[in-house]
């Protein structure tokens, strides 16, 4: 099983998706014979702004389309391993993870956007924070 620390990959996997001008429109851990974790990504050709009426469809963020872009994978990431429902992990994610994360960066110099910061911060960092950011949180 991917530990809440290897969400990264799961991350980077869809940012590389996105870059060829794809959406993600679904991504689970499934369990082969085998007992061996495989990851399930179904994704679809994006629109313009597919990936800010996403996020703000599945968690209620309205942001701009690259800020939804980066979020919404960080989303994927983090429910790919939740244990519930999937609106239940978005409020999770919006309350432990985004808000969280808003919090974090708000007392920031130079940080005039906290939405930006958040985002800058995670594609810097190089993978997703949300394990930390809910960590963190708690």
């Amino acid at each position: 099983m991917l530990g809440s620390e290897e969400r990264w990959r799961i991350a980077r996997h869809l940012e590389r998706l996105n870059d060829l001008g794809y959406s993600v429109d679904e991504v689970r851990i499934e369990s082969d014979a085998a007992g061996e974790d495989r990851l399930r990504v179904q994704f679809s050709v994006a629109s313009r702004e597919h990936h800010a009426s996403e996020l703000r469809r599945r968690t209620g963020v309205a942001v701009s389309e690259g800020q939804a872009r980066i979020l919404l994978n960080d989303f994927h990431a983090y429910a790919s391993q939740f244990d519930g429902p999937a609106p239940s992990a978005a409020l999770t994610w919006r309350t432990d993870v985004f808000a969280a994360g808003l919090a974090l960066v708000s007392g920031l110099a130079g940080a005039a956007d906290p939405v930006q910061a958040f985002c800058d911060l995670l594609v810097v960092a190089g993978f997703s924070l949300s394990a930390r950011v809910a960590t963190s949180a708690a």
